[in-house]
């Protein structure tokens, strides 16, 4: 009976895990559907060109590409919770600073590093610690299952309501929105 007793207790604890992740990265496909199709929009839309929009993308990929190896150490030594943290306080700070975009271009260049970050710190540990999750005995399949139903809704809705909030509210409410949503996130 104590066996049981400290099984039922971790069992709890895992699907308790399992249910804040769910959540956590479901807020966090929301805001990036409702923002990164429109990012380039909105740079246009504040007055910047297709080159500068260009040149903003190159800048992002290289950062990306430089900092693989960075990212891969800290998601090695820190975990999945430090990782998923620095993320989506990364994702919240750029959709932050590109709201700003239209007040000045320093806005725009300070968005570079937080916006690449939230993405490679991301990736990582969403493939490898939700793995990690599933082998300590959460159950695959109707996870895997709920997150792709998720994602495939989300990726649906939050581009029209990002969309949406544009059109009505400006491209600056949108990203301001998705910061606030990000705020949120990062509470659970």
């Amino acid at each position: 009976m104590h066996i049981h007793h400290h099984s039922y207790h971790y069992a709890t604890f895992l699907n308790t895990i399992k249910g804040k992740l769910v959540a956590s990265l479901s807020i966090r496909d929301f805001v990036s559907g409702m923002t990164n199709v429109f990012v380039p929009v909105y740079l246009y839309s504040f007055g910047y060109s297709v080159m500068f929009i260009s040149t903003f993308y190159l800048v992002y990929f290289c950062l990306g590409f430089l900092s693989y190896r960075f990212v891969a150490r800290f998601v090695a030594s820190h975990g999945l919770y430090h990782s998923l943290f620095l993320s989506y306080l990364a994702l919240a700070l750029a959709s932050g600073l590109l709201s700003l975009a239209g007040q000045s271009v320093i806005f725009v260049f300070a968005a570079l590093l937080p916006l690449m970050a939230s993405e490679k710190f991301f990736w990582p540990i969403r493939h490898i610690d939700i793995a990690r999750l599933f082998s300590a005995g959460i159950s695959m399949k109707k996870t895997t299952s709920t997150l792709n139903t998720l994602s495939m809704f989300i990726s649906a809705i939050a581009p029209m309501l990002g969309g949406l909030l544009a059109a009505s509210y400006g491209a600056g409410a949108s990203l301001f929105c998705a910061f606030l949503i990000m705020l949120f996130a990062i509470s659970l």
